[in-house]
């Protein structure tokens, strides 16, 4: 008797593990179909994104980010703000190169992540500008040397870097892209300039159709 039951028990337990395994397995499932999948398309296109490291004048070490093929005429170098590179500036470094331009971001944050709004201002806040300058500058060296002509892309606390770095490299650098242009001083421009606010981006942020704008600017500059 003692023996029959304690076999009754242990069917008891396998029947509920059995139960619970099953109910496992179902929410696992509700849970995957409720994730946004990625396409294997924009894993191949992230994968394109090279990196390396270069060196400013002051002989620091930074990492910079690229795609497109380095033997184009045109680069676009995309100049992140207070949220740094992130995956919308990743966004736009492949869908740019893949209209034909080589494209290049840099982290100007020293590999520091931000998680939030505050964190993002004061990360920024924290980097002295003369090391933003320098990193811009060899960034736009290195393009520079494959690249007869380059369009500097920036928002929000980048944009005033960007006016600085375009103004020191008039030979190279012939147009400017901002999300917003309430930070350019129009008097201190003598290049092109496309702002595309409005029109999917605030901030930096990628659209397909803030990508359009873009398209239509740099087919007519080029």
């Amino acid at each position: 008797m003692k023996q029959h039951s304690v076999k009754l028990f242990l069917a008891f337990l396998l029947m509920f593990f059995l139960s619970a395994a099953v109910m496992a397995a179902d929410s696992l499932m509700s849970v995957s179909q409720n994730v946004p999948s990625v396409s294997s398309a924009e894993n191949d296109s992230l994968a394109s994104i090279r990196h390396r490291r270069l060196k400013t004048a002051f002989g620091t070490i930074f990492d910079v980010y690229e795609a497109g093929a380095v033997t184009v005429d045109t680069a676009v170098l995309v100049v992140p703000g207070r949220w740094g590179v992130n995956a919308d500036v990743k966004r736009w470094l492949t869908s740019i190169s893949a209209l034909g331009y080589r494209t290049l971001t840099l982290d100007l944050f020293d590999g520091r992540a931000v998680g939030d709004a505050e964190m993002a201002e004061d990360v920024w806040q924290a980097i002295d500008p003369v090391w933003i300058a320098a990193d811009l500058q060899a960034a736009i060296n290195y393009l520079g040397s494959q690249q007869q002509s380059i369009v500097v892309m920036a928002w929000d606390e980048s944009v005033r870097h960007a006016m600085q770095l375009l103004q020191k490299n008039a030979d190279v650098a012939v147009a400017l892209v901002v999300a917003d242009q309430s930070g350019v001083d129009a008097a201190e421009l003598s290049v092109p300039m496309l702002e595309i606010s409005g029109k999917g981006v605030r901030a930096g942020h990628y659209s397909d159709a803030a990508l359009d704008v873009v398209k239509n600017f740099l087919e007519t500059q080029f």
